[in-house]
């Protein structure tokens, strides 16, 4: 089973060997690797890891160190792709640059790169921030993408996947199934239920949910689950920018804005759509006993690590899918 690993010295003419089948992209990657990658690597200025497949490479990431650090490179084997590895080799460099207080990453992308390589950062928070013209090749774009700080410490907070396995939902039923679960206050579930709140505002959130859906638990003293929405954006800025922005359609006051984003100069607005009541809401302790892993979290939590809860999902979409939305909506019947 391949492995990932930190990138040593006696790596690097595989790794530039490696590195060499990029050439088609970067013509002159050969210098780069030569005169940048290899130097740097040894200095320290840069650090690598790589993915170990039985003494072969068979995928790495590079990054250049500093509070605006740079992912230099990120390539997989063709053979390893869409299995999960990309992820792990930049959560490694991720876990580096953020011990050593990177304010922020960036990384550029080729044009010429299909969507799914750019689709990749974006779905992990990095916004593109620029583009540059002849900056590789004479000619072609080279796409800017920014990964700021709290997008690359939300990234860090989630689990991660390891060796390569990707926790997916069955295919037929991807597009109908919760992905994420998150915790409100009665008073809110009741102004999005109506329709007068349509902006959920989170201290700490991460753009690359955009498209999630989300089941809502609501707290004391309801304890149940009421109802699905779908993120349609997802906004990061400032208090003052977010409450300019969307005061009207938050449903709050300022003053509790105001008290909730105390001690934080930023923070993200969640945009709702295609909110789905449940048939009936579903009481915390009928849920814990089907799913007893299920714990709402203070905030929010990724459904994909609650396996049995998944599993019966996917059973009620599964078997029901061409029925009712109320015989489809309740996982736990």
């Amino acid at each position: 089973m391949p492995t990932v690993r930190v990138m040593h010295p006696g790596d690097h003419e595989a790794v530039r060997e490696f590195l060499l089948k990029s050439a088609y992209l970067y013509p002159d990657i050969d210098r780069w690797i030569d005169k940048k990658a290899l130097p740097g690597l040894k200095t320290g200025e840069r650090v690598g890891f790589l993915i170990d497949a039985e003494q072969r490479i068979d995928g790495l990431v590079i990054a250049k160190r500093g509070p605006r650090a740079k992912l230099c490179c990120l390539r997989i084997a063709d053979d390893l792709k869409n299995q999960g590895w990309g992820t792990e080799l930049l959560r490694r460099a991720a876990e580096q640059l953020a011990r050593e207080g990177a304010r922020e990453a960036y990384v550029t992308v080729s044009e010429l790169v299909d969507d799914s390589g750019h689709d990749f950062f974006r779905r992990l928070g990095f916004d593109l921030c620029g583009r540059v013209r002849n900056k590789y090749v004479h000619g072609v774009d080279e796409l800017v993408y920014r990964w700021p700080r709290q997008e690359l410490l939300a990234f860090l907070d989630e689990e991660p996947q390891r060796n390569g396995a990707c926790a997916r939902f069955p295919e037929p039923a991807l597009h109908k199934l919760p992905t994420m679960l998150m915790s409100l206050k009665p008073r809110f579930s009741s102004l999005i239920l109506q329709g007068r709140k349509t902006v959920e505002f989170r201290r700490r959130f991460s753009r690359k949910h955009i498209g999630a859906r989300v089941l809502f638990y609501v707290s004391r003293p309801a304890r149940s689950f009421e109802f699905t929405a779908h993120i349609s954006d997802v906004a990061y800025g400032t208090t003052d920018e977010l409450w300019d922005a969307f005061q009207d359609e938050g449903g709050v006051d300022k003053a509790t804005f105001d008290a909730y984003f105390q001690g934080r100069d930023a923070g993200y607005a969640l945009c709702l759509s295609e909110v789905e009541p449940l048939p009936q809401p579903l009481d915390l302790s009928s849920a814990l006993s089907a799913c007893p892993e299920l714990k709402p979290p203070q905030s929010f939590k990724r459904l994909e690590h609650a396996p049995s809860l998944v599993s019966l999902w996917s059973e009620a979409v599964g078997v029901n899918e061409g029925g009712p939305p109320n015989e489809r909506w309740n996982p736990f019947s």
